[in-house]
C-alpha cells in the first residue's frame, strides 16, 4: 500500500508540473534574421484561461544573462489575453541605454521571466539559414520546436487547411519540392502571376547558397526547375524564389 500511495503521489506531482507548465508565459516563436524595417522580435504566448499583465517581465539574449547588456523589458501595462500573443521588437531603441539587443542568426540562447525575476522559460535558437525563416514552438506553447519557413509573427504557429487553401489560390506561389526527401534529383515548381525576374536558390542550413536554379526573367506562368544535389551531403537544405515583390521559402531533405 505504502508503495502505491507513493506512485500516485509521484504521478500527481507529474502532473501538477506539466499543469503548471501549461499555465506558463512561453517564447512561442523568434525571428532573428533581422534587417532594417524588419527587426528581430519574440512573440510570447499566453496558453492559460486567465489574461496576464506584462509589468516588469524580461526578455534577454546571452548577453543579458552575463550582465553585458541590458535587459529587454515589457512596456508597463501590457495585458496579453488568455490564449493571446503579443510581440516585443528586441533590437529597437529603447527609453533606457543599452535597452536593445540582435539575436544572433548564428544561434543563440534566449531567456524569459517575469516581474519577480524568475525564469520561466528559455529556448536555445540555432542559426537560421534565411531571413523569410522563424524558430518557435508546434502547436503552440508546446514542447516541441523547430524553424518555420512560413513567419506567423503575433498569430497561431499552427497553418489551418482554409489558410492552406487561400494559399492555393495566391497569385505566386512555390510548391514543395518532390520528391521530398530525395536522391540524388528533385523537381521544384512555381507559379508567378506577373512576368518579373526570377531568382530561385538552394541554401544550406547555415544560409550559404549551394545552387542557382532560376536567375532569368520569366513570362507569368507555371514553371518546374529540377535540382541536382550530386557532390553535397545529407540533409535539410532550403529553397528560396525572388520575384517582383513576393518571396517564399521552403525546406528539402537531401537523404543519401
Amino acid at each position: 500500500m505504502k508503495k502505491i500511495n507513493l506512485l500516485l503521489l509521484s504521478l500527481f506531482s507529474l502532473l501538477m508540473l506539466n499543469f503548471s507548465y501549461a499555465q506558463t508565459l512561453v517564447m512561442n516563436e523568434i525571428f532573428s534574421r533581422g534587417t532594417t524595417g524588419n527587426l528581430d522580435w519574440i512573440e510570447v504566448f499566453n496558453p492559460s484561461t486567465s489574461q496576464i499583465d506584462l509589468t516588469g517581465y524580461k526578455v534577454y539574449d546571452e548577453g543579458g544573462n552575463g550582465g553585458t547588456k541590458a535587459k529587454k523589458v515589457f512596456p508597463a501595462g501590457t495585458i496579453i489575453p488568455a490564449g493571446g500573443f503579443y510581440v516585443i521588437v528586441t533590437d529597437e531603441d529603447g527609453t533606457t541605454a543599452g535597452s536593445k539587443f540582435g539575436l544572433s542568426s548564428n544561434g543563440e540562447q534566449v531567456w524569459l521571466e517575469n516581474a519577480a525575476g524568475t525564469v520561466i522559460d528559455t529556448i536555445l535558437i540555432p542559426a537560421m539559414p534565411v531571413e523569410t525563416t522563424s524558430y518557435g514552438r508546434l502547436p503552440d506553447g508546446g514542447a516541441n520546436k523547430q524553424i518555420f519557413t512560413t513567419i506567423t509573427k503575433g498569430t497561431s504557429n499552427v497553418i489551418t487547411s482554409i489558410e492552406d487553401d487561400i494559399n492555393s489560390l495566391a497569385d505566386y506561389k512555390l510548391n514543395q519540392n518532390y520528391p521530398n526527401p530525395f536522391n540524388p534529383i528533385t523537381t521544384i515548381s512555381y507559379k508567378i502571376s506577373k512576368a518579373g525576374v526570377v531568382t530561385l536558390k538552394v541554401v544550406n542550413i547555415l544560409g550559404k547558397e549551394v545552387a542557382s536554379l532560376v536567375d532569368e526573367f520569366k513570362n507569368a506562368g507555371t514553371y518546374s526547375v529540377q535540382f541536382n544535389s550530386t557532390g553535397l551531403s545529407s540533409g535539410v537544405y532550403f529553397y528560396k524564389i525572388s520575384v517582383n515583390n513576393f518571396t517564399d521559402t521552403r525546406k528539402l531533405i537531401l537523404l543519401k
